[in-house]
């Protein structure tokens, strides 16, 4: 047998037990002196001998034996098969390690062939060769697999030491005989050496057994060494994939957090030497002896330097976390932002950013939940805030500067309360205020520290700062000692007064005019303003005073500050004519600061007045006659030239091109036929536009009555730029959402309908929105039917009218006109035609075709991709038509299968989710599973109602409608009536008291005060709901209805039956006059009236109040006109049934009874949703 040549090392491991061996049976196993090992001189007795030999030895004894001795054949084989499994491992043992096992492999050579002679002896040492053969390997094997086990180790050297002792105990037998043959047969056959042979293969037999259950103990703490590295490398990647996990969603959170954050201002400068009083201060230091638990309110007069030890603290604070946030004019962003949410937002921004452990965690739900921060009430920001700091487990600093400029004073109460419960409730918060002095922060913070920056503390840092300024400009050095003494005797405390008398000084060019310049500038910020003004004014054209006094109109009304080319534009606008180049400033910054100077700063971009007080002094009433260069405007006036601006800007042609339309259409309506990509040429929003889409109706509202300005607006209102406006305001909020169009008609009927009646602006608002659109429509290319423009422009026309129109039937044309026209120019399995087909559907839902609406949604769901946010919203619709149909089970179903798909398409956030989820409460609160639609109303209202501080979205009134009402049927009549009062208070002003939406909350609110006991509340909302009803008007009749079986329920309650009898009679002779069928309403007043009249005893009369309603059944039998007394019984039942939502015992009850309803439309549930449900 041949073996492979090896390339390989011996192991350091199996030299160490070799090593091992040899001295344990040098110490342990043998007495023998000449037994002992030293170096090599104990393998002299055998050659060198490799694997092979030792084989063919084995061969040639097992052939010479083969015939007289079959046992010692057996062995033999046995000893061949052994050592053909392990060749390879032997092989490598005897190459690399020839001195040693030399010992055994040359003895076993040896023993085989004396073996082969001495028959005698050929049992005893053939199981000794096939034992010791067949285990080393094994224990080779064992020791390269748990060499650094040293128990193993130990074990191994051992059962070498004894194999060891083995080949040599049996290799001296020779030389003590003179005859190995003679002496082996000898030493065998005595007990002594026979016995001591059986102790080794009995000890190698016992280490052997030894070694299994190391090995075995060795692998069990190797598996658990392995484990243990398992589990730690499965929680460094858990902790790899928490990290990634928090550094996307981190910036996620943050863009979310993003629209209500407020800009962060520039650090403001210190001068080295100042500020640090405020340490020494004993306000402070009483502060912080107090642990710190109620707020530290820091406050001074204007100009004190405020904002300057705002920014000293927070880049010296003792804490190594330090949040901030100011107040200021450039933190306002937008009409709808809350000052409150800007604060959070910035602060849970800051604790983001500092990687506060479980902050993202913390703030993740609110991100699945709301939209944006924006949407989200400020409630749960501070909560999250609050769980988030109590994580920091250590102190830190929140400074709040600039409180007195934060504008709306509600929010600043719930802020400072807010403020003031995390100082208390978390050991480690440092709460620092900064601003003006004010009697109701006092009340509201009564434990605050006060700390006031008063005339003593800054004296000295004023003085040190005017001598810094001296020594950094050598020209005032001449003067040194008296603007030193003008500093100390004027200044009174005021940093920015002795910034700008150093400012003053610098520009006078001698020493004369220096000294006579010190003399003159005043003492008190208003008195230096006016200075400043008109010192520069003087040097100013009529023009550029114009230029300066627009400037700043705009500075002091500005919801955020303008960038400079929006001040250079705005200057140049005028209301009738383009824009022209030539009327802009040349150098705009520069311009700007040379007008303005030094009463402005620009800071990344943007122009903004250089402190509060500026403001106060260009709003405040000058004392006296004031010189032409002077500046003093109104508010209303300067909010009336902002109004003005913006008008000018959106009326601009540039903005309402074709081109400019036809693109914002195809984006908002249908961006299937958007390039993709877009086409380069397509500019951004610029920044004025930008602004006045956001803010123009804010300044119109703010500004007088004036005709002007009216007829401007009309104007506005009713031309083409107003399209170009709605467009780019839908794309600046984007998903087709109507919120600020309607935000901003709500607004003008306020400004219009709060005024006095003299000074009422004559605004035309009953057009509001419908006048350009249709106006368009009826121009080349919109009136174009092979034309996508034309039904892009529908599309947005039908959607304001499904809010705001009174005519079902012109949207109903509308919508079909929209279907046929994209299904002619697109196909019919378009995205655009399908979304097409089912807002059809959803018209002819408004018109009571429930069972063609159904047919028709359940053909478009097919073609609309699985698992598509448009199929879900298929479903969303198809299940509102089984919903109207009183198919309640298989609604709520399969509105619960569209919930959860846009649930998983859109997210929690989207507004068609939770428009489904609308339409799943009302089908929940129809089948009586009132807590459920609770559930449901509450969520879409706190996303889209309380949280979004935008009461004229739509979907937040809607919800907030259904959860009056289903407050009401479960008795909670006390917020019930809170519900219904607010939600009646915002569509009363968005859509004026006859729309039918406001109509049912009346409604709802005289049945809520009906039941509540309070029958003078329900007839004065009855009397409300009257004078909005119009019975020939499409749903009008059924709200007519309603209020009639109201009315005669309050008669009931007050003893006059018979007048409640009357008018319900009168009101089924009016739907008999009307023809085409009833309505619900009617087949609940038959129920009340046949109550009333069996009450008198005309059971007859009664049952004639059923009369009409059902048909024979084909085959059925008589065909008489009319139905018997027991027809009309089960008659009574069935409509009880259909009452109580049972419909399939109604059905059941008359075709038992041969009978069937003549109109089932007559039962459905009625458009809108469960208005009242009495």
């Amino acid at each position: 047998m041949a073996t492979p040549a090896s390339t390989q090392t011996t192991p350091v491991s199996t030299r160490y037990c070799w090593d091992l061996a040899v001295k344990i049976f040098n110490t342990e196993l043998t007495k023998d002196p000449t037994k002992i090992m030293f170096g090599d001189r104990a393998n002299t007795s055998f050659p060198h001998c490799s694997l092979s030999e030792v084989i063919v030895a084995a061969k040639r004894a097992r052939d010479e034996r083969a015939r007289d001795r079959p046992r010692f054949r057996v062995k033999m084989d046995a000893f061949l098969t052994v050592m053909s499994r392990h060749c390879v491992a032997i092989d490598v043992m005897i190459e690399h390690s020839p001195h040693i096992t030399a010992i055994v492999w040359g003895g076993l050579r040896l023993l085989i062939t004396t073996a082969a002679r001495e028959i005698e002896l050929s049992e005893q040492i053939g199981a000794a060769v096939v034992l010791i053969a067949g285990e080393v390997a094994r224990w080779e094997q064992h020791l390269q697999l748990h060499s650094a086990s040293p128990r193993v180790r130990s074990t191994v050297a051992r059962l070498y030491a004894h194999v060891i002792s083995f080949s040599i105990r049996s290799a001296r037998l020779e030389g003590e005989t003179g005859g190995l043959g003679q002496y082996l047969k000898a030493a065998v056959t005595s007990v002594s050496a026979q016995q001591k042979l059986r102790n080794i293969l009995a000890s190698i037999e016992d280490l052997t057994m030894v070694l299994e259950r190391e090995t075995c103990l060795a692998s069990q703490v190797v598996q658990m060494e392995e484990a243990r590295e398992q589990r730690l490398f499965r929680s460094e990647v858990q902790d790899v994939q928490q990290q990634i996990f928090n550094i996307a969603n981190r910036r996620l959170i943050l863009d979310w957090l993003e629209p209500a954050r407020a800009r962060p201002a520039s650090p403001a400068r210190w001068e080295d030497g100042t500020c640090e009083w405020i340490w020494h201060d004993a306000g402070y230091k009483k502060w912080e002896q107090g642990r710190c638990v109620n707020p530290l309110w820091i406050y001074g007069i204007p100009g004190s330097g405020k904002t300057v030890i705002a920014s000293y603290m927070s880049q010296n604070a003792p804490t190594r976390f330090v949040f901030t946030h100011t107040y200021a004019l450039s933190g306002i962003q937008g009409p709808g932002d809350n000052p409150e949410v800007s604060l959070v937002a910035s602060l849970l921004a800051q604790v983001l950013e500092a990687h506060v452990p479980g902050a993202v965690s913390h703030m993740q739900p609110l991100v699945d939940q709301f939209s944006s921060c924006t949407r989200c009430p400020p409630s749960q920001l501070w909560s999250r805030l609050r769980t988030a700091l109590a994580a920091i487990p250590e102190a830190f600093t929140i400074l709040v500067d600039a409180l007195d400029e934060c504008r709306d004073v509600g929010d600043l109460h719930s802020t400072l309360q807010h403020l003031g419960a995390l100082g208390r409730d978390l050991a480690w918060a440092r709460i620092i205020l900064i601003s003006r002095f004010k009697g109701e922060y006092a009340r509201i913070l009564p434990a605050a520290v006060h700390l006031p920056m008063d005339t003593t503390a800054l004296s000295s840092d004023i003085t040190h700062f005017v001598e810094q300024e001296i020594s950094r400009n050598p020209k005032l050095e001449m003067l040194r000692h008296e603007i030193i003494k003008k500093a100390e005797t004027d200044a009174q405390g005021m940093f920015l007064w002795a910034k700008m008398m150093i400012e003053y000084l610098k520009r006078a060019p001698t020493l004369r005019c220096q000294r006579e310049s010190l003399r003159r500038f005043p003492a008190g910020l208003s008195a230096v303003y006016d200075r400043f003004l008109a010192e520069t004014g003087q040097q100013l054209d009529q023009d550029q005073l114009v230029f300066r006094r627009q400037i700043f109109m705009m500075l002091v009304t500005a919801e955020r500050p303008p960038l400079v080319e929006d001040i250079s534009t705005a200057v140049a606008l005028r209301s009738t004519e383009p824009l022209n180049p030539s009327d802009m400033l040349v150098q705009p910054e520069t311009d700007i600061m040379h007008l303005c100077w030094p009463l402005v700063c620009i800071r990344d971009d943007r122009v903004q007045l250089m402190h509060l007080s500026v403001r106060e002094f260009l709003l405040s009433e000058p004392r006296e006659a004031m010189p032409k260069t002077s500046v003093r405007v109104s508010l209303e006036d300067a909010h009336k030239y902002m109004a003005h601006v913006c008008l000018n800007q959106l009326g601009q042609p540039a903005f309402s091109t074709l081109a400019t339309i036809t693109s914002l259409l195809r984006g908002n309506v249908c961006p299937e036929l958007e390039p993709n990509p877009p086409p380069p040429s397509e500019p951004p929003v610029p920044g004025l536009y930008e602004y006045a889409c956001l803010y123009w109706h804010i300044h119109v509202v703010a500004s007088p009555a004036d005709g002007a300005l009216a007829d401007q607006v009309n104007r506005f209102l009713h031309e083409r730029p107003f399209i170009a406006w709605a467009e780019t305001r839908f794309r600046l909020r984007p998903g087709n959402d109507l919120s600020p169009v309607l935000s901003a008609r709500a607004a003008l009927l306020n400004w219009q309908a709060l005024r006095p009646a003299p000074t009422r602006a004559p605004l035309r608002l009953d057009d509001f929105f419908t006048s350009p659109y249709e106006s368009a429509l009826a121009t080349a290319p919109f009136d174009c039917p092979t034309t996508m423009l034309r039904y892009l422009t529908l599309h947005r026309l039908n959607l304001y009218l499904n809010i705001a129109s009174q005519d079902p039937s012109r949207r109903h044309s509308l919508t079909q006109e929209i279907l046929r026209g994209a299904d002619a120019l697109l196909g019919p399995t378009h995205a655009f035609t399908l979304r097409s087909a089912a807002a059809f559907a959803l018209e002819q839902i408004n018109h009571h075709h429930f069972s063609s609406a159904s047919t028709l949604l359940g053909q478009v769901v097919v073609h609309q991709p699985p698992r598509s946010p448009e199929r879900h919203t298929t479903q969303s619709y198809l299940a509102l038509a089984m919903y109207h149909q009183l198919q309640l089970p298989a609604a709520t179903a399969l509105h619960e299968e569209a919930c959860t798909g846009l649930l998983h398409a859109v997210g929690p956030a989207s507004k068609k989710h939770a428009k489904a989820l609308l339409f799943l409460a009302w089908s929940l609160e129809a089948g009586g599973a009132l807590d459920r639609a609770a559930a449901a109303y509450g969520v879409v209202w706190a996303r889209w109602g309380a949280a979004a501080y935008t009461p004229d979205e739509p979907l937040g009134m809607m919800a907030q409608a259904g959860l009056a009402t289903v407050l009401r049927k479960r008795g909670e009549y006390g917020a019930a009536r809170r519900h219904g009062a607010e939600v009646l208070a915002h569509r009363q002003r968005v859509y004026g008291e006859r729309n039918r939406v406001t109509v049912d909350v009346v409604l709802n609110m005289a049945v809520l005060c009906r039941e509540a006991g309070d029958r003078d509340g329900a007839r004065a909302y009855l009397e409300l709901a009257r004078a909005g009803l119009d019975a020939g008007h499409g749903d009008g009749f059924l709200r007519v209805c309603l209020a009639t079986r109201l009315e005669a329920g309050l008669l009931v309650a007050d003893g006059e039956v018979a007048r409640a009898a009357v008018m319900l009679g009168g009101l089924l002779s009016q739907g008999e006059e009307r023809g085409g069928g009833g309505n619900r309403e009617l087949l609940w007043a038959r129920l009340e009236l046949a109550a009333l009249l069996r009450a008198e005893g005309r059971a007859a009369e009664a049952l004639a109040c059923f009369e009409g309603l059902v048909d024979q059944l084909p085959g059925g039998g008589s065909r008489a006109e009319g139905c018997s007394r027991g027809q009309l019984m089960v008659v009574e039942r069935a409509v009880a049934c259909i009452k109580g939502n049972d419909i399939d015992s109604a059905h059941r009850m008359l075709s038992e009874n041969g009978l069937r309803w003549k109109r089932e439309e007559d039962y459905w549930i009625p458009e809108g949703g469960p208005f009242a449900g009495i």
